[in-house]
């Protein structure tokens, strides 16, 4: 059976809800970075990833490949957030939390409300956004499927921004 593997990083854009409580934070002013900011992340425009599983298909040399498809950039999460903050119209997010302590707190909250049978309101795998770096290359997707990605970082944060609005989200 032929096939082909696409691994999408970050999906967002208009439709998608996953980074909306980021949105929201920065939004709302109540957004603190926890650790320094400088984890790096990457992120796919929805449109572009429609492109790239489209060539993937296409392609009858990708059969049996793996591709990673995202945007051509990516940058420290303290930069993601300013940028969603300028695209908002916000001030940008300068308070920081330490990592030790916050880390300390969820060991302690899942400690304590697991075997209760409650779920942790803050647990270690969620400090992962602040802590694991999500940076890819996508040459490869590049090279042998004439992927380019077309939406900029900036202008797919306005429109995620906008969407999010008008469906009175934000």
């Amino acid at each position: 059976m032929d096939g082909v593997i696409v691994r999408p990083v970050g999906i967002y854009g208009p439709g998608d809800t996953r980074f909306l409580k980021l949105f929201k934070y920065v939004n709302n002013g109540t957004f603190r970075m926890i650790g320094s900011g400088e984890v790096l992340y990457h992120l796919t425009y929805v449109d572009d990833l429609v492109e790239g599983i489209i060539l993937a298909g296409e392609n009858e040399q990708a059969s049996g490949h793996i591709y990673t498809l995202g945007g051509e950039e990516f940058l420290p999460l303290k930069n993601l957030v300013a940028l969603i903050a300028e695209v908002l119209g916000k001030p940008a997010p300068k308070k920081h939390l330490p990592l030790a302590p916050v880390k300390m707190a969820a060991v302690l909250c899942e400690n304590v409300c697991r075997p209760l049978g409650l779920e942790p309101p803050l647990y270690r795998r969620r400090l992962d956004f602040f802590t694991k770096d999500r940076a890819f290359t996508i040459e490869k997707a590049k090279k042998e499927l004439g992927y380019r990605p077309k939406v900029g970082l900036r202008k797919g944060l306005a429109r995620t921004a906008q969407w999010y609005k008008e469906q009175g989200m934000l």
